[in-house]
């Protein structure tokens, strides 16, 4: 073969170098980020179409449209390039290299794979209503003009005509017509309204159709995804040369407009663009179920016939969520609903090169864990770490053993009078789920005051006796201090000097409810992003309130002085009405009025009851369905129009509470007993749950591994002073104990929720430190310098925090929605790509160990290469994880969403991880970089693990925005400045065993 001149040469290598490939991973970060954060206010579309449908960024001088930086299109031709030279150039075809040349080849199939989604996938919708028949779908985003022959009476001819061709003084023509439309005007968005006839406006463009009574006003384009635009058109019809008059066609029309021309009938008009199918689809019936009690969607689901007259196919299909339709190469997938449950709207995409990503993930995967591996094979260890003490780390072990027997062994609270801890294992329907009233209490103490403990006279009181004080007696309860305020306007509101003092009764506050009240109505009128300070903190004090006033009046009216008696008396007066309660007796006797009248003014005690309940303590009637749990007040406006006797399990909930406020601790135990045998017979599997739930609350194993690492973390910062070995297996060894009830928490709440680990952010926060703990004890046991432990330890006590942090929001284990309502991908991608953030922070955390024992000079030559070592694989760990769990949320995604990747901002967080350890891996392999700087690169690898975890859920943008929170901006913005020091410090540290000049 003749070979390449030598500036043909030099291209070669240059397009196959590492510098470049370092360039265009950098560079696809920095669109990745800028399109992300765009997003929030220019709309997902068009940040997409921006900066990775182009070629090039463009701005605008004058007339002149001039690129100033490369696009998506642009970096990922030169990728694309790339990688197929790297794989000829660089990289040898042996099998050692053979893990790298498949993930190079998979990683071309993917960029191909993008660039045949940008330019030939097509997304419409269809929107249905019950008992309709389409045959098209329609873009979400685009309309066109559209011309129909209605002359004939069995089929109509429809022209369809692009926006594109609409400029002002253009005529568009067809050769099936005898006329010709000139248009006067057209505008990208408008508004129409009706023209006023009072303000004497001259005559419009329009002198036919709608737009003689309208009024068109132009209005700026808009991009956002909750947006769209409305086009407008003033369109000339003429027919040889004489013209029929002007039209004003706009979107904002919802009939189309007829006219004559050529002794033929036409309609014309503005509408979405139509891309007709070769079958139709009939909506029979639509389904929106949400869980009992609340308005979180459990299911959307189309019930839809399918007929294709090619085919001879007449079939119902069912379309659900994470469930989609394929069929002749689109995808219909549920996106959406309206009209009162009676419309569904279905998302369709036309996407050829949807295999391609599946194959590419293949490849890539395979070349990935084979690389690794053959690296693994060969690893050994920096430096020769101390010998192993059996004898010591025996009895390390049995320290650590006995650590935890005792820390599992201890009460959180001091002890519970009896019947308290059997009142709080009994089962109740509360936010879709069943749990134990130990967790309504728990979950609505630390949204009260940010913790499960509450005091009482000086004495701590469990959880579950607080929630039986404030349903028994509650002006007692109103008298302890369950409110945490720290916003000094919302103090001053309620006419409290603040200080000190951090909580606050609900007695104190009562006499200020209505001023409270009124700025809360006054504060809610106000958008999110534009309320202040104080109308955030009086919104979030109000809705708490409003909780613990639903708590206080679930079981009994607050003013009830005995709910026993109280049942009683209604049982009677509805017996003594006889048929008068419900309208049976034509004319009461004065008996009867009587008991209907004492009747009355109980049952609106009891509607209040029903509309403001809780949670739901009484288990369904049987032979009802298993989730059919009711509020007392329900049960008792029920007893009323149905005639059915008050339910034996609120008498049982009556006795006990009476029992309570009579102060008879005797008869409260065993009230609560025979409660608590009642509903164990009527529904075991309810009340086993709630025990597991219950003995879980009571083991708090995330509390005790927070002491516990805290714990080893001291024995190994003590190991590095004195007696190295002995507190380095100390360290090691209550790592583990911790773990241990690190792991008990983590699959205790995967028995009580029949879920995997992570389902929401504070279960991913739990499973983070896991993971990172988990990896931290195997570079423990290889390296054994008590670096790995300390770091470790400090990882998971931090996630436990962030995740303590999280639970204040409410309960932790609550029900999925229904777009998540997948086990099977919340095993698979969820727990893949968590892994990844487990260890990326883990190198993050080795790195600024690193950092600071470089900066200290306290970093002996081995422990300084020991920790590079154990960074880079790490990192690798990391870089397999987080490409695997990114690539299976595509997979997911196309599985329930119909399209692969949509630059998402959920997406986009995931994939700048891959990227940034991508380039640190090849910044290493070139020899860009060394210990320090992949030490320092390995620290800013947390703040872009952070954003992609916390950061794009901020933007509340995006089909992953169920996780959208806007509390954490403070403290994600403090983690990064904390980052961005460590590594300003890091690029300045010197090298242990380096020499400077």
């Amino acid at each position: 073969m003749k070979p390449l001149p030598p500036l043909h040469q030099r291209a070669y290598k240059a397009l196959a170098s590492l510098e470049l490939t370092l360039a265009c991973l950098v560079l696809l970060m920095v669109l990745i980020t800028a399109c992300t954060l765009e997003q929030a206010s220019l709309g997902m579309f068009a940040s997409v179409e921006k900066y990775f449908r182009s070629a090039f960024l463009y701005m605008h001088v004058g007339p002149l449209k001039l690129p100033w930086f490369p696009a998506g299109g642009a970096v990922g031709l030169v990728l694309l390039v790339q990688l197929v030279l790297i794989n000829f150039a660089r990289v040898q075809w042996t099998l050692r290299k053979s893990g790298i040349l498949l993930t190079h080849t998979g990683l071309v199939l993917l960029v191909l794979g993008e660039f045949v989604t940008g330019g030939l996938a097509v997304e419409t919708r269809m929107a249905v209503s019950e008992g309709e028949t389409l045959n098209y779908t329609e873009s979400g985003r685009q309309d066109e003009l559209f011309v129909a022959d209605v002359t004939a009476a069995d089929a109509d001819t429809v022209y369809q005509v692009p926006l594109s061709r609409l400029r002002p003084g253009r005529e568009v023509s067809h050769e099936g017509w005898p006329f010709v439309l000139k248009v006067k005007e057209f505008h990208r968005n408008s508004a129409v309204g009706p023209r006023p006839a009072d303000l004497n406006l001259p005559p419009g463009l329009a002198d036919q159709g709608l737009g003689k009574d309208s009024l068109l006003k132009a209005e700026s384009p808009v991009s956002s995804d909750d947006e769209r635009n409305m086009p407008a058109a003033f369109i000339e019809v003429s027919e040889g040369g004489r013209s029929l008059g002007t039209w004003l066609l706009a979107s904002a029309f919802a009939r189309e407009q007829r006219f004559h021309a050529g002794g033929r009938d036409f309609v014309f008009g503005l509408r979405p663009v139509r891309r007709m199918l070769p079958f139709s689809l009939t909506l029979k019936d639509f389904r929106h179920d949400v869980y009992p009690g609340t308005q979180i969607p459990r299911n959307f689901s189309s019930q839809v016939r399918l007929v294709n007259p090619a085919t001879g196919e007449d079939r119902d299909v069912l379309i659900w969520m994470n469930n989609p339709l394929r069929y002749m190469g689109r995808t219909f997938y549920q996106a959406s609903f309206g009209q009162n449950d009676t419309l569904s709207v279905l998302q369709v995409v036309e996407n050829p090169g949807w295999l391609m990503p599946y194959v590419s993930f293949g490849l890539m995967a395979v070349g990935l864990l084979i690389h690794f591996l053959l690296t693994l094979m060969s690893f050994k260890p920096v430096g020769a770490p101390p010998a192993a003490d059996k004898k010591g780390a025996g009895r390390s072990a049995v320290t650590a053993a006995a650590v935890l027997l005792l820390f599992g062994a201890s009460a959180a609270e001091a002890k519970a009078p009896a019947g308290v801890d059997a009142w709080g294992r009994l089962p109740v329907l509360d936010g879709g789920r069943i749990k134990p009233l130990d967790s309504v209490a728990r979950s609505s103490l630390l949204l009260f005051r940010g913790k499960q403990s509450i005091r009482r006279e000086g004495v701590s009181i469990s959880p579950a006796e607080w929630l039986l004080e404030l349903s028994a007696r509650p002006r007692e309860a109103d008298r302890l201090k369950v409110f945490r305020i720290d916003d000094p306007d919302v103090l001053g509101l309620l006419g409290q000097r603040g200080g000190s003092e951090r909580y606050y009764s609900f007695e104190v506050m009562a006499p200020k409810l209505g001023d409270l009240e009124a700025q809360a109505r006054r504060a809610r009128e106000v958008p999110g992003p534009q309320r202040t300070r104080f109308e955030r903190a009086v919104l979030d004090l109000f809705d708490k309130l409003d909780r613990y006033q639903s708590l206080k009046n679930t079981l009994a009216v607050e003013d009830t002085k005995g709910l026993a008696a109280e049942l009683a008396a209604y049982e009677a007066a509805l017996a003594a009405s006889g048929g008068a309660a419900r309208g049976h007796a034509a004319a009461p006797t004065p008996k009867q009025r009587e008991a209907l009248q004492a009747m009355m003014g109980l049952f609106e005690r009891y509607r209040f009851l029903a509309e403001v309940g809780q949670y739901r303590p009484l288990p369904p009637a049987p032979g009802a369905g298993a989730e059919d749990w009711s509020l007392p007040g329900e049960a008792l406006v029920r007893s009323l129009s149905a005639g059915a006797p008050v339910p034996a399990e609120l008498k049982a909930y009556a006795a006990v509470l009476d029992a309570w406020r009579s102060g008879d601790k005797t008869g409260f135990a065993a009230r609560t007993a025979e409660l608590s045998a009642l509903l164990a017979g009527q529904r075991p599997e309810a009340a086993a749950r709630a025990r597991r739930e219950a003995a879980f609350n009571g083991l708090d194993p995330f509390g005790k591994g927070m002491a516990l690492y805290v714990l080893a973390l001291l024995f190994a910062a003590a190991s590095w002073m004195v007696r190295p070995e002995s507190l380095r297996k100390a360290a090691f060894w209550t790592m583990a104990a911790a773990f241990v009830l690190h792991s008990a928490g983590v699959f205790g709440r995967m028995a009580i929720q029949g879920r995997p680990p992570v389902t929401n952010l504070y279960s991913s926060a739990v499973f983070v430190g896991w993971g990172a703990v988990l990896l931290a004890l195997g570079l423990e046991w290889v390296h054994k310098r008590g670096i790995a432990s300390a770091v470790g330890a400090l990882v998971g006590f931090s996630t436990l925090i962030v995740a303590h942090h999280l639970s204040m929001s409410g309960d932790t284990m609550e029900m999925m929605q229904a777009v998540l309502d997948s086990n099977f991908w919340l095993a698979t991608h969820v727990i893949t790509i968590t892994i990844g953030y487990s260890a990326t922070f883990l190198a993050g955390a080795l790195g600024m160990g690193w950092i600071a024992g470089a900066r200290s000079g306290r970093l002996s030559v081995e422990n300084s290469r020991s920790l590079v070592q154990m960074t880079y694989g790490t990192l690798c760990f990391a870089m397999f994880f987080s490409f695997v769990g990114t690539v299976l949320g595509g997979i997911w995604a196309d599985q329930s969403w119909g399209r692969f990747w949509g630059w998402d901002p959920k997406e986009n967080g995931a994939l700048l991880l891959v990227l940034w350890i991508a380039v640190i891996l090849h910044a290493r392999w070139a020899g860009y970089v060394r210990e320090r700087g992949i030490m320092v690169m390995a620290v800013f690898g947390n703040v872009v693990t952070a954003m992609a975890w916390f950061g794009v859920n901020m933007l509340g943008v995006g089909l992953h925005s169920y996780g959208f929170m806007d509390k954490a901006v403070v403290w994600l913005a403090a983690f990064t400045a904390l980052m961005f020091a460590f590594m300003a410090v890091g690029a300045s540290s010197p090298v242990p065993g380096e020499t400077r000049p």
